[in-house]
């Protein structure tokens, strides 16, 4: 047990000097005021973006938001695809050539 114990010790350790050296992600974010300054910005665009979809403002947050918008666009999809695979099926039904 008291191996168990020094190794576990041992490996704090180590950790704890990876992190002073700024090595790991951990390290960079306790040593490197640049990494911390970008996660940081990451961090107020991705709540910025998440607050924008939480509205109804712009398609993202109407799609999010809006179930009747939804299921128009899903039949708008599915009736899209329907004629795409019938223009494939019977080209000539929708394709007239005449050359005179």
């Amino acid at each position: 047990m008291f191996h168990n114990f020094n190794n576990t010790f041992s490996n704090l350790n180590e950790i704890s000097a990876k992190i002073q050296r700024g090595e790991g992600t951990l390290g960079k974010l306790v040593s490197d005021t640049s990494f911390y300054a970008k996660l940081l910005a990451v961090s107020e665009k991705t709540d910025l973006l998440l607050k924008k979809l939480e509205t109804d403002r712009g398609t993202a947050g109407e799609l999010i938001n809006n179930k009747d918008l939804y299921d128009q666009m899903l039949k708008v999809t599915t009736s899209l695809h329907a004629l795409t695979e019938d223009i494939k099926k019977n080209p000539k039904k929708y394709i007239h050539l005449s050359i005179f």
